[in-house]
């Protein structure tokens, strides 16, 4: 599918903390520092300083409100990163699994996770969100991990406390030789052209978006998306965060219950 490359902006940051400030969701854990010499935001991972935003990092743009992008650099937090989340899950930390189509399991609250490669992504997520909707703001309501394994889907659905959603692919999963869209993240919504190619408002086909790993997908937080079935034994594993200009009032959880208002 065509996509249209957008200019390449360089901003200015002037940020004096870490924008992870929904009272609901403390500061993740992470060095994050500023050179002022180059105005480059880097997270410390062991003795390297990693780039918030790699120069020369471009997002390309569909339809003017799908925007993606993907990371080269993978190699110096997926390990880790990976590691981290599945050993959550075996341990049950802050996990959720509401059944094989809502998702998978999920791993809420990486901000206890102390780990820094969770860090880095999540700063990667809030500049992404500045560039592409051209803000010097940008807060994250909610941030969590999903784990599918072997029959597990998400059903088709979107996300009401969320200006942008994002998706980042950390591990694609098994190839299925006898479906290739096993897994695929798909947009289907009635509100895209690209969507309803018979009529307008009849959804008849899906938006794909790549799925290689280091790859992070934005789109509105009220276009309806979701996940096909998943056929493999290795563990497919995502990473999701709703984002705003500004904090929401109140909890992205329904009170009460521990489970969140949105999924993915």
């Amino acid at each position: 599918m065509p996509v249209d490359r957008l200019p390449s902006r360089e901003y200015i940051t002037r940020y004096e903390k870490s924008t992870f400030e929904n009272p609901n969701c403390p500061a993740p854990h992470g060095n994050i520092a500023a050179r002022k010499n180059t105005m480059t935001r880097v997270v410390q991972i062991g003795d390297r300083a990693v780039p918030v935003w790699p120069e020369g990092q471009k997002f390309d743009t569909l339809d003017g409100v799908l925007h993606s992008t993907r990371f080269t650099d993978i190699d110096l937090y997926h390990p880790r990163l990976k590691q981290v989340i599945l050993d959550r899950v075996e341990k049950r930390l802050d996990t959720k699994r509401h059944g094989r189509s809502a998702c998978g399991t999920k791993v809420h609250h990486p901000e206890r996770w102390g780990c820094p490669e969770a860090t880095l992504l999540h700063e990667r997520v809030l500049e992404f969100f500045r560039r592409a909707i051209k803000s010097s703001n940008a807060v994250a309501d909610h941030a969590w991990a999903n784990v599918y394994r072997n029959g597990d889907y998400c059903m088709s659905h979107s996300h009401i406390r969320a200006t942008a959603s994002f998706v980042y692919f950390l591990d694609s999963g098994d190839v299925d030789p006898a479906d290739p869209e096993s897994g695929q993240f798909a947009i289907r919504d009635p509100r895209f052209p690209r969507c309803c190619p018979l009529g307008d408002g009849c959804v008849t086909n899906s938006i794909l978006c790549d799925t290689t790993p280091g790859s992070l997908v934005m789109f509105p937080g009220e276009v309806v998306h979701g996940v096909n079935p998943y056929h493999g034994v290795r563990p497919r594993i995502t990473m999701s965060w709703n984002v705003n200009e500004q904090v929401i009032p109140g909890s992205p959880f329904i009170p009460g219950t521990g489970v969140e208002v949105v999924a993915d």
